[in-house]
């Protein structure tokens, strides 16, 4: 299935492209790929587990539609009889439903050999196999199942389900009309009978296939059928499509038709087309064979199948055409390819109604001319004129609704073709708007990336003359990191000179010191010499290192406060770096929305010349639309006129028909006054008598004269055969010049009483023919005679509705009005072909 879906690049429904505006979505129902627009509704999967909904196209919602409105509208059960149902068995002649019950159980009841054998056990069980809970009909498409599964309801019983098909199958075998050539058992039977019991019950479906089979299907043709040997329908089909469809197929489709006739042909005939096409096809068809006439439901039958070749002989006899209808057996699939007839069968039986109507009435006004033609209009000539021209304007109108049809066809066609330009003026737009909204954007950077710009030229400047900034105060920081060099060495060697001056000075002091102690304080301090040489000791080096202490502390303070000053300079000149180094990063990153923007101006600058050439190209779809619409409005004015023509023609003849009906009423009343009916009765008796008397009369001369032709071919043959001896003679004498001499004047003799029996024999032939013509004269004459006495009968029943006959006249008047304005309205609103019950009813009361 995802092949399947990759595989595809158009929508099957409307054929757009697929792309980033238009996602792919799968048809759960028929599994063809459409687009989002064509999935408007949502339903359950009979076969799926899940019982949510699921997304279908336009084509599966109308199939659906249909069946629920048919199973509503038809009120449908299962094995129940419905009015749908009825109305079929009153076609058919079946009204009394406990009889035919009552048959249908005598024949379920009889034994038959045909049960017992061993074809029918095996049919039986194919049947089963067929019909149970765990297939569930996969044979069927999904249409057919579709409407089964909704009759069925929520709970269906199976098993009663499969014995009611059995049984209905049974009793059309054991009952089938022609017992010396017995069907044999096919598929189509199933499905039929699953078709027929979706609107009736058992009974009723048992007695429809008995009409069907043998009868609306002829006993020959399904001979052919069983024996897979279908040329009697194949010659009548195919003559039907060439002739009286008229429509022209070439060499290669004419035998691709052929091909499907033996094909596929046994199977749509004998099935009804239940289970080969949509649910909706078969019931068209069957709807339609069972309620026309008797003589033409089998080329009714014919002609639907005619239809369904000619609305699918693109696919019939193709090399596809097996995979698709395989696909539709083995799938959840209808098959996608048969389009459905809906359109073209309901023009056909607008059309036969018509056609209908029409030859009714002209039946009507022959039957009325040939009735009054002798005994109440004095000139036949002029009516007899006016029937052939009523004929021609009959045979005009067909044609004309042949043409309106064509017409309609073509607009139907443009139609399409303008909704599908639609749909690209629409996405035409869109794609203006995204393009819009694109350039806006692009406008937005564009500005965002000049104020980018403005920010990086301001950031640039004022890098540089940071930079010029560090430098010189880095050259300023080197001087100073010099000069404290120097001032540390010179402040080291001056604190060592003074360190070597202040030893001396205390040294001296010292010796002074302790020269004077030592002659003031000889005697006191001999004892304690030794403790006052430790303090001094101890005191010199306390004063020696308090001394080294300050000097140290003075060098050490000034080497903090320039280190101090280094190191306040040196976070000064990281803090700058770092923000040098977070510019940098910032100039990268414009670099880099730089290059994106040149990106997107080049990616903008392709889809611009992409959108003006796809405008281009639309703008030359609108211009062709417009042609084509102004094509469209010609054609339209063109119809407007054809029907005013033919609106004014038929006014025309219903003004005649209406002179002549008063001229008839007329000359009604005039005998009625003088009372000359009863005479013209009497002497039309005493013709009918006269012409009786001369019949009699001709027909004894007749006789006389066909005694005496056979005499006179009598006495002509035995002269022929004294001819022949003579000549016999004269070519077997030799020499004998006298013997023929002698016989010349006889030979002379019998060829004057030939030519003479000729001229007698021609003479009679010519009396017979005039009495003959005599006979036709006074059968004619007796037929017109006939009409006048129904015609008399018919003059006092009109005589006594003439005052109802007034009122309906002004009915008639009213509905023709309605009918008028109501095609009009519905030919400006919708040129399709869709035409009401109400229509069609008026139709055949005009």
């Amino acid at each position: 299935m995802k092949a399947r879906v990759e595989k595809k690049k158009h929508c099957q429904s409307c054929n757009a492209k697929f792309g980033l505006t238009t996602h792919k979505h799968m048809c759960k129902r028929c599994h063809a790929i459409i687009c989002s627009e064509c999935t408007k509704q949502k339903i359950q999967i009979i076969q799926y587990t899940d019982k949510k909904p699921h997304k279908i196209c336009l084509n599966c919602s109308d199939d659906y539609q249909h069946n629920t409105n048919l199973k509503v509208t038809g009120k449908l059960q299962w094995a129940v009889d419905s009015n749908i149902m009825k109305q079929w068995l009153k076609n058919i002649n079946t009204i009394d439903k406990d009889k035919l019950q009552k048959q249908y159980e005598d024949v379920l009841q009889t034994t038959s050999p045909l049960i017992k054998s061993e074809e029918f056990q095996e049919y039986v069980k194919n049947i089963e196999q067929q019909i149970n809970a765990g297939n569930s009909m996969k044979h069927f498409n999904y249409s057919f199942l579709e409407m089964v599964h909704s009759v069925w309801g929520q709970e269906p019983d199976i098993h009663k389900i499969k014995q009611q098909i059995i049984n209905v199958i049974k009793a059309f075998f054991i009952d089938f009309p022609d017992q010396e050539s017995p069907l044999t058992f096919k598929q189509e039977y199933v499905d039929f009978a699953v078709f027929l019991l979706i609107f009736g019950q058992e009974s009723s479906v048992w007695r429809m296939m008995k009409e069907i089979y043998g009868i609306i299907i002829p006993i020959e043709s399904i001979s052919h059928i069983t024996n897979n040997d279908f040329n009697y329908g194949e010659k009548y089909l195919m003559n039907f499509l060439l002739d009286k469809i008229n429509y022209d197929f070439n060499s290669q489709e004419c035998n691709n038709i052929y091909r499907f006739i033996q094909d596929r042909g046994i199977e749509l005939i004998n099935s009804f087309f239940a289970n080969q096409a949509n649910f909706q096809t078969s019931y068209q068809i069957f709807n339609n064979v069972i309620n026309i006439p008797y003589n033409r439901r089998w080329s009714e039958l014919l002609r639907s199948l005619g239809v369904f070749i000619i609305e699918n002989k693109d696919v019939i006899g193709q090399n596809y055409e097996k995979v698709v209808w395989d696909e539709m057996k083995t799938e959840l699939n209808i098959n996608t390819k048969w389009k459905r007839m809906k359109e073209k069968m309901d023009v056909y039986i607008y059309f036969q109604i018509a056609d209908n109507r029409q030859m009714n009435r002209f039946s009507m006004i022959e039957d009325c001319q040939q009735s009054e033609m002798d005994s109440l209009l004095p000139s036949t000539e002029d009516i007899i004129e006016e029937n052939k021209m009523l004929k021609k304007e009959v045979f005009q109108i067909f044609k004309v609704k042949q043409l309106i049809t064509q017409k309609m066809d073509e607009l139907d066609e443009m139609r399409m073709e303008l909704q599908k330009r639609e749909l690209v003026r629409q996405k035409y737009e869109d794609n203006l708007k995204k393009f819009n909204e694109i350039q806006q954007k692009y406008n937005e950077m564009r500005l965002s990336y000049q104020e980018l710009q403005q920010d990086n030229q301001f950031l640039q400047e004022k890098l540089m003359r940071f930079s010029t900034n560090i430098g010189h105060q880095n050259y300023i920081t080197y001087e100073d990191s010099k000069r404290a060099a120097s001032l540390i060495n010179l402040s080291q060697s001056q604190q060592k000179n003074k360190q070597n001056i202040i030893d001396d000075d205390f040294l001296t002091n010292i010796l002074q010191d302790k020269e004077r102690i030592a002659n003031t304080i000889v005697i006191e301090e001999n004892k304690a010499q030794d403790k006052i040489q430790n303090d001094n000791v101890l005191q010199f080096k306390k004063a020696s290192s308090i001394v080294e202490e300050h000097t140290v502390k003075s060098g050490q303070d000034n080497l903090q406060v320039k280190e101090n000053n280094n190191i306040c300079n040196q976070n000064h000149i990281k803090k700058e770096s770092v923000e040098i180094v977070e510019k940098k990063h910032e100039l990268e990153q414009i670099n880099s929305l730089k290059k994106d923007l040149e990106d997107l101006e080049n990616k903008n600058k392709y889809y611009l010349s992409q959108f003006q050439s796809q405008g281009d190209q639309i703008l030359k779809q609108k211009l062709e639309i417009s042609k084509k619409d102004n094509e469209i409005e010609k054609l339209k004015l063109d119809l407007s006129k054809e029907k005013d023509a033919h609106t004014q023609s038929k006014l025309n003849y219903e003004k005649q028909l209406l002179d002549q009906k008063n001229e008839y009423e007329k000359q009604i009343k005039q005998l009625k006054d003088e009372n000359q009916i009863n005479q013209i009765e009497q002497k039309y008796k005493s013709e009918l008598a006269q012409l009786k008397e001369k019949i009699d009369q001709l027909n004894l001369y007749n006789q006389i004269l066909q005694q005496e032709k056979t005499e006179l071919f009598l006495q002509k043959q035995n002269l022929f055969q004294q001819v022949n001896s003579l000549s016999s003679q004269i070519n077997n004498s030799q020499g004998g010049s006298q013997e023929v001499s002698t016989n010349k004047p006889e030979i002379d003799i019998l060829r004057n009483t030939i030519t003479k029996l000729e001229l007698e024999i021609n003479s009679l032939k010519d009396d017979n023919s005039q009495l003959e013509k005599k006979l036709t004269n006074n059968s004619e004459k007796e037929q017109i005679i006939n009409s006048l006495q129904l015609q008399v009968k018919n003059l006092q029943q009109e005589i006594k509705d003439s005052t109802y006959q007034t009122k309906q006249q002004n009915k008639l008047s009213d509905s023709i009005n309605h009918s008028e304005l109501s095609t009009t309205e519905s030919a400006n609103k919708s040129p399709t072909l869709n035409f009401d019950k109400n229509e069609v009813k008026q139709g055949e009361n005009d």
